[in-house]
C-alpha cells in the first residue's frame, strides 16, 4: 500500500479556470532546477482538480519492471483514485509486444491493470508516440474532462491514449504517483479545457454532436478542431448496410487533418470509421503516403495497433490535392468495406469487429477539424 507524502503546492482550484503552474520542491542533482523525485503517492496539498489539462515533465529509469511513474487524479484517499501511468521500460523494448503496455489508464481499487488487461485488452493502454528515451526527460499532457481522458507525450498532435473512464471517480485530490524505483517530475501545470468538455454531446438541428463545435449553413458541414476525437452523428439516419457518398476538405497541416466518416456506431465511443490524413497525400516520404486513407474500430482497434500488427492492411496512399476538395464514396456490404476517393479505389478491408451499431456520422480525428458537404446515403 502507498503511503502519501504531503508536499506544498502554491494554489487551490476545483476546477481549472486559469493555467497555473505548480511550485514543486527543488531538489539537487536533478534537471529542470524545480524537479523532484518521489516514491509512492505524493498527494499535492491543498490543490483540488476534477477537470482540465495537467502538464508535466517526468523521467523514469529503463530497469525492467522497476519503473512506474504519472499523475493520480479523482483521488479521496491511498486507495482509491485514478491514475495514467508510464512504463519507461517498455519504451524501446525489444519484446514489440510489450510496447502496447508503454501508457496505461487504471481505476483504483476497482480496476487494476491486469484486470482491464484481461477484461478490455488494448483499450486502456497503448504505445507511445513518439517513443520517449526511457532514461529521459519526456513530457505528458493528460486531458481530463466530462469522464474522458487523454494523454499526449512530447507535444504531439496524435494521442498516445484516448479512453472513457472506466470508473469516474468523485475525489478531487491530484498527486505525483510512482511504483518500484522513484520517478522525477517537473514542471506541472494546470489549465481549463477550450471550449466545451471533451465528450460533451449536444443536438444540434437533425445531428448529434459530440466533442465538437458544429454549423451547417446548408451547403457546408463544418466541425472545428480540439482535444480528441469529433463526430456529428446523423440522428435521422441508420445504416448496417448501404453506401455513403460526401465531398471532404481537411487541411495540408502535418499531424493536424482527419477526416472521414464513423459507421456501425453503438455509441460515441464504439464505432468503425474511415478517415483520411490530406497532409500525407502529396508527402515526400513514401512511408507517410501509405499512411493516407485508414480504417480504425474503436476504441479496441486504432490505427496505431492496427499499423503494428497488420502493417499495410487497413490503411493505403492517395494521391489528391491536400487542400481541395475531393469525393468519397463508402460501400459498406457485411464484413466488406470498400472506399473510393474522386472515382479512385483507395481502400477495401473487411470489419475487424462486429459492433452491431447502426449509428452514422461525420468523423473528425486526434483534434482535427473539417468540413463536408453534398452528404449521399443510400
Amino acid at each position: 500500500m502507498f503511503k502519501p507524502l504531503l508536499i506544498a503546492a502554491v494554489i487551490a482550484t476545483t476546477t481549472a479556470t486559469a493555467q497555473q503552474k505548480i511550485d514543486l520542491p527543488r531538489q539537487t542533482g536533478l534537471a529542470p532546477m524545480n524537479a523532484v523525485s518521489a516514491h509512492g503517492i505524493v498527494w499535492l496539498k491543498d490543490v483540488h482538480f476534477r477537470e482540465g489539462i495537467l502538464e508535466m515533465d517526468l523521467r523514469g529509469k529503463d530497469v525492467f519492471l522497476k519503473s512506474f511513474l504519472g499523475l493520480a487524479f479523482h483521488g479521496t484517499d491511498t486507495l482509491h483514485y485514478e491514475n495514467i501511468c508510464f512504463r519507461p521500460f517498455n519504451f524501446r523494448h525489444p519484446d514489440t509486444a510489450r510496447h502496447h503496455w508503454m501508457v496505461q489508464y487504471t481505476s483504483m481499487p476497482d480496476a487494476p491493470y491486469d484486470y482491464l488487461r484481461k477484461n478490455y485488452p488494448y483499450q486502456y493502454e497503448n504505445i507511445v508516440n513518439p517513443i520517449p528515451d526511457p532514461n529521459g526527460w519526456f513530457h505528458a499532457t493528460i486531458v481530463v474532462s466530462h469522464g474522458y481522458v487523454t494523454v499526449f507525450v512530447n507535444h504531439s498532435s496524435e494521442p498516445s491514449l484516448q479512453i472513457k473512464a472506466f470508473k469516474p471517480l468523485e475525489g478531487d485530490l491530484l498527486g505525483l504517483w510512482a511504483d518500484g524505483l522513484d520517478g522525477d517530475f517537473a514542471n506541472l501545470t494546470v489549465a481549463p479545457l477550450p471550449g466545451e468538455p471533451l465528450g460533451t454531446s449536444v443536438k444540434h438541428g437533425s445531428y448529434t454532436i459530440v466533442n465538437r463545435a458544429f454549423t451547417d449553413d446548408g451547403q457546408v458541414m463544418h466541425m472545428d478542431a480540439r482535444y480528441g476525437d469529433g463526430i456529428a452523428w446523423l440522428d435521422d439516419h441508420a445504416l448496417k448496410n448501404g453506401s455513403v457518398e460526401f465531398d471532404v476538405r481537411g487541411q495540408d497541416i502535418f499531424q493536424g487533418s482527419f477526416v472521414g466518416l464513423a459507421f456501425h456506431g453503438v455509441d460515441d465511443t464504439t464505432f468503425e470509421a474511415v478517415y483520411f490524413r490530406p497532409f500525407n497525400f502529396r508527402s515526400e516520404d513514401s512511408g507517410r503516403r501509405a499512411h493516407s486513407v485508414q480504417y480504425v474500430a474503436a476504441p479496441a482497434y486504432g490505427w496505431r495497433r492496427l499499423r503494428t500488427e497488420f502493417p499495410g492492411k487497413y490503411e493505403n496512399p492517395v494521391a489528391l490535392s491536400p487542400d481541395d476538395w475531393f469525393h468519397v464514396k463508402i460501400r459498406i456490404q457485411g464484413d466488406d468495406i470498400r472506399v473510393s476517393a474522386d472515382g479512385k479505389d483507395v481502400l477495401h478491408v473487411q470489419s475487424i469487429v462486429h459492433t452491431g451499431g447502426t449509428k452514422i456520422g461525420l468523423f473528425a480525428a486526434d483534434g482535427s477539424g473539417g468540413d463536408w458537404r453534398k452528404l449521399l446515403i443510400n
